[in-house]
């Protein structure tokens, strides 16, 4: 029995490091295009927006000639790895004693708006997690108002929000009112 649960705990951390590894994959080229709306200053300037996303993927697909414009990130070419590491370990996950780790898996399922069905499955994991750390708290706040928006209903939390390019305006979509928001906190 003893060696069995060295073989779990082996594995888990054999996927524990894969996750974090695709974390750093999907988080490069989002903070590369961060840098590159701040350098421009389009981050602020709603009227240099689309033209600076638009340099930006150029100068990715030099980085990657079979670069897909609907997915500049990236995420399909990561997605069935995620999917399957997060359906099969999700609850070891995030129980794991490292926030790297449970960070690192928030973020890939966070970034999986194509499988609202993955999502879900994550969601229920970190709610079942009884996390004490803030961090934590406050990625399951945002995963939980991600799941909502994603499936058509309001937002619980607050935290989704869009650019929009033409205004410059960040826009909450559907928010419970707030007095109802803090008795869901």
């Amino acid at each position: 029995m003893k060696s069995f649960i060295r073989f779990l705990n082996e594995n888990i951390e054999e996927v524990a490091a894969r996750i974090k590894q695709l974390n750093a994959d999907d988080q490069a080229p989002r903070n590369r295009y961060a840098g590159f709306l701040e350098k421009t200053g389009a981050h602020k300037n709603p009227d240099l927006w689309q033209e600076a996303s638009r340099q930006f993927l150029e100068q990715e697909k030099t980085r990657n000639p079979n670069l897909n414009p609907h997915d500049m990130f990236g995420d399909s070419g990561r997605a069935p790895e995620v999917r399957s590491l997060l359906i099969k370990h999700s609850k070891s996950l995030f129980a794991h004693s490292d926030p790297e780790v449970r960070g690192a898996a928030w973020r890939l399922a966070q970034h999986a708006d194509h499988d609202v069905k993955l999502q879900k499955h994550v969601l229920s994991h970190m709610k079942r997690a009884n996390f004490t750390d803030p961090t934590d708290r406050g990625n399951l706040k945002l995963m939980t108002d991600r799941v909502r928006v994603n499936t058509g209903k309001k937002q619980v939390y607050g935290t989704q929000s869009e650019f929009h390019p033409v205004t410059g305006k960040q826009t909450y979509q559907g928010v419970h009112p707030p007095e109802h928001q803090e008795q869901l906190s």
